[in-house]
């Protein structure tokens, strides 16, 4: 039974403002600032309305809370969420595939350019955020290469590695908006070194089939299932429409590994 209503001013302003928040959970689209709020956040507005004894506007079915919300989440949607039953719903995630950076790689036939005298080698650097210029002339060591790229790394937002006879670019940022690109603008017909992409199993392992001038790469984001279900996603916000269970949620970031058990929905009322 819920309590008597207040005619007391300040609850019954109380009140009229929790009315207000609710409508706003409850009515999807009403307010797109909804969909900012924390799965904490819906929880402790959704706890407030049921200690005051009020419910959220009818004709919108059940209303639901999310508990127990593991670290790696940074918020839950629930404004379109469905459950099969009343019993409460433990929702685990596993991070099936880790995200990736972009990545390619220079491969040369020693650990150093060697290119017919007065020749220059010079390399485009692209990433995320800039575009840069290298050049060297025959003998430069592939470290001193790596050393060079990385000089204007926070320019470009792609570093280097070196190891032996190859340099691996790799972005700055990781998921599928990372992007590296390079292409050897002089010096790719005369010299001993060529670009290539790599295998996602193995970054460091130039593909012999894309041998080329040029090499450019894409990240990936993380590969999520909930409760067994592959999520659907755009960027870090996963989402799963199936018959028990219908939510979005948003990773803390696409550092995010594992299965773990990432909250719990339950209806309000």
């Amino acid at each position: 039974m819920g309590m008597a209503p207040s005619h007391d001013p300040g609850l019954v302003r109380i009140r009229d403002l929790l009315h207000g928040i609710a409508a706003l959970l409850a009515v999807g689209g009403a307010c797109q600032a909804a969909t900012h709020w924390s799965a904490a956040e819906q929880a402790a507005i959704v706890g407030c309305i049921a200690s005051l004894g009020l419910q959220p506007p009818g004709g919108q079915g059940p209303q639901y809370v999310v508990t127990q919300v593991s670290s790696e989440i940074e918020s839950v949607d629930l404004r379109h969420a469905r459950l099969h039953g009343t019993a409460p719903l433990d929702v685990y995630i596993g991070v099936v595939e880790s995200a990736r950076p972009a990545g390619v790689v220079l491969s040369a036939s020693d650990t150093a350019i060697h290119l017919p005298p007065g020749q220059l080698f010079t390399l485009e650097v692209r990433g995320d955020t800039g575009t840069q210029q290298f050049s060297c002339t025959s003998g430069t060591s592939l470290r001193d290469i790596a050393d060079g790229v990385n000089a204007f790394g926070f320019q470009t937002g792609v570093w280097a590695n070196w190891n032996l006879s190859r340099v691996h670019f790799q972005s700055n940022s990781v998921g599928a908006g990372a992007f590296v690109s390079v292409r050897i603008i002089e010096g790719y017909a005369e010299g001993n070194a060529a670009m290539y992409g790599t295998p996602t199993s193995n970054p460091w392992a130039p593909d012999p089939a894309t041998r080329s001038d040029s090499a450019s790469d894409y990240g990936s984001d993380p590969v999520v299932t909930m409760n067994g279900h592959l999520a659907t996603n755009v960027g870090l916000r996963y989402s799963v429409n199936v018959p028990e269970l219908r939510v979005h949620v948003t990773l803390d970031d696409v550092w995010v590994w594992g299965a773990f058990r990432a909250f719990q929905v339950r209806r309000a009322h």
